[in-house]
């Protein structure tokens, strides 16, 4: 069997990080991360995420008209648009192809260099999204995870009930 097997055939979320045209960063500038998402509320969440740990991203629109700038006579679509115009729209649509419509997608469209000092981050490379992203994914997962754990206490505590084997859960029982 192949490593790692996978988990599900269905993510709950999706999320990549990519610099594909450059053309975000003429749009943007250099300090304004763009995101796009299939599920805005999954982007509003990001970008809220964002400001709060001063990681700042703007959500950017996957405007389905400029998909027949990708369009193809001979393949499925084209990587690159007709124009260069939208080019970063155009290169996100590209990308959203390639996830079910159902699935949370997020694409980050990361310059990944700072151009000058600032405070805690140096000129030079720099996971510019990456801070946002963890924290969203934080408050995302902390409740799905603590659920788990709540359900499997209860779980078990209902086992030990019913049978007189002790059951230890941590150091505290």
């Amino acid at each position: 069997m192949p490593w790692p097997m996978p988990v599900s055939s269905c993510p709950d979320l999706v999320i990549d990080f990519a610099t594909l045209t450059g053309a975000a960063r003429i749009a943007m500038g250099t300090e304004l991360t763009p995101l796009f998402s299939n599920h805005i509320e999954v982007a509003r969440a990001i970008q809220e995420a964002g400001d709060e740990v001063e990681d700042p991203m703007w959500t950017m629109p996957l405007y389905q008209p400029y998909r027949k700038l990708i369009e193809s006579p001979i393949a499925d679509l084209n990587n690159t648009g007709k124009t260069s115009f939208g080019g970063c729209i155009t290169a996100a649509l590209f990308l959203e192809h390639f996830v079910e419509a159902e699935i949370p997608w997020v694409h980050i469209d990361t310059f990944a260099w700072n151009q000058a000092d600032q405070p805690g981050r140096p000129q030079g490379g720099e996971a510019l999204g990456l801070r946002a992203v963890f924290k969203y994914l934080q408050s995302r997962y902390i409740w799905k995870s603590l659920n788990y754990y709540r359900s499997l206490s209860c779980h078990i505590k209902s086992l030990h009930s019913r049978s007189n084997t002790k059951i230890t859960l941590g150091e505290n029982g």
